[in-house]
């Protein structure tokens, strides 16, 4: 059914060229103060990773991950 649904549209190949569906995004730029947040952001849970692999496990440590 799925073939037969695409060989009926019109342009049905373009869904196979996936590089272009993101091409030239984003449009705009992000401010500094969006990456400096976002990076602030991965960096304490990076951090937070980290501490709970070296700090001794507790009873909750896989609900924890």
């Amino acid at each position: 059914y799925c073939l037969q649904l695409t060989s009926t549209w019109k342009n049905w190949s373009v869904w196979f060229h996936t590089d272009q569906f993101f091409d030239g995004y984003p449009l705009t730029a992000l401010p500094v103060i969006t990456k400096y947040y976002y990076w602030i952001q991965f960096s304490f849970w990076i951090q937070q990773m980290f501490v709970l692999c070296i700090e001794a496990p507790r009873k909750d440590f896989m609900a924890m991950i």
